[in-house]
């Protein structure tokens, strides 16, 4: 147009999905009435007032779920406040060790009266069910059976007490001989470890739940109210399963350190197998040998043993040095 003022037109087909979701029935009868013809352009006030109508319950509708988001996400937020803060105070503890011995002691009980639970019969306690949960959670294997055989009143409250000092005791027995510090700094790391991995994770469960709980709609509920329902239990369960992993992975982990050799030293066991494997004896042997020269070897069959006294037979022994 060589910079003259130009001018645009939209058409819009009937056949579009805005037309079609909004009003497009109402303008198809309208049109079949006055035999409007496939493919004619239309040009009236009540078209373009349908189309703006419909326009306008487009972009309601897209606030809406745009504002529905942005709720959801708030859920998220205020979950992801909690769980960075106690990220933080973990980043920032001198020692965890108070919060690792209380979250163990809190499973111990959970744990005991889950299976003998308060005002039961001591017959219908899974004895065994609870030995192997001990021993999965705590690396503990206690004969709970047998305990609860001798005692004339079994209860729940005196059996805690028991297997709380147990557990106290044996990751006691694990660390006394390492230096504290390193014990801090290891289970300061595994708290970590275990909190990142278990949000990762829970954050894969909110995207899921947020792609499919629009679907509750049909069933004349509100999405947005089941969202934050079911995705507080999903935080719940999220901080139990952090507690229960931190707590086996501390009660089972074992620090070994590396013992310091001098620089160039190698281990001697290992030098002794590649010397016998290479058939070169070993510096012991060979001062055996180097003692020992008046030994008459001239009856010695070559598999007989060495008569040097090293054990090994004539052929791998002196017999190799002299062939």
């Amino acid at each position: 147009r060589q910079g003259d003022p130009g001018r645009s037109i939209f058409f819009v087909s009937l056949e579009d999905d805005l037309m079609r979701i909004f009003g497009a029935d109402r303008l198809k009868r309208i049109l079949r009435t006055f035999r409007i013809k496939e493919g004619e352009r239309i040009s009236s006030g009540l078209i373009t007032s349908a189309i703006r109508t419909a326009q306008r319950k487009v972009e309601q509708f897209h606030f809406e779920a745009r504002k529905s988001l942005l709720k959801f996400d708030d859920v998220m937020n205020d979950q992801r406040k909690v769980v960075f803060e106690q990220r933080k105070e973990l980043m920032e503890a001198e020692s965890v060790k108070q919060m690792v011995d209380d979250t163990r002691h809190e499973f111990i009980a959970n744990t005991i009266n889950n299976f003998m639970p308060p005002r039961s019969e001591p017959e219908s306690w899974d004895l065994q069910g609870l030995r192997t949960e001990l021993a999965r959670l705590l690396a503990l294997d206690m004969p709970i059976e047998d305990w609860v055989q001798q005692q004339k009143e079994p209860n729940a409250e005196e059996l805690i007490e028991i297997v709380t000092k147990a557990s106290d005791s044996w990751m006691e027995e694990k660390h006394k001989n390492i230096e504290p510090q390193l014990v801090r700094n290891m289970e300061k790391g595994l708290l970590l470890q275990t909190v990142d991995q278990m949000w990762k994770e829970h954050l894969q469960a909110l995207d899921f739940l947020k792609r499919s709980i629009g679907l509750r709609a049909y069933g004349q509920r509100d999405p947005l109210n089941e969202y934050k329902r079911e995705a507080f239990t999903l935080f719940q369960n999220m901080m139990g399963r952090i507690d229960e992993q931190a707590t086996i992975l501390l009660t089972h982990a074992q620090l070994r350190l590396a013992q310091q050799k001098p620089e160039g030293a190698t281990d001697n066991a290992d030098d002794a197998d590649n010397a016998n494997d290479a058939g070169v004896a070993d510096s012991s042997d060979t001062q055996k040998q180097t003692d020992k020269t008046n030994i008459d070897f001239s009856n010695v069959g070559r598999n007989d043993p060495c008569p040097c006294g090293s054990g090994k037979k004539y052929k791998h022994c002196c017999g190799k040095i002299a062939d």
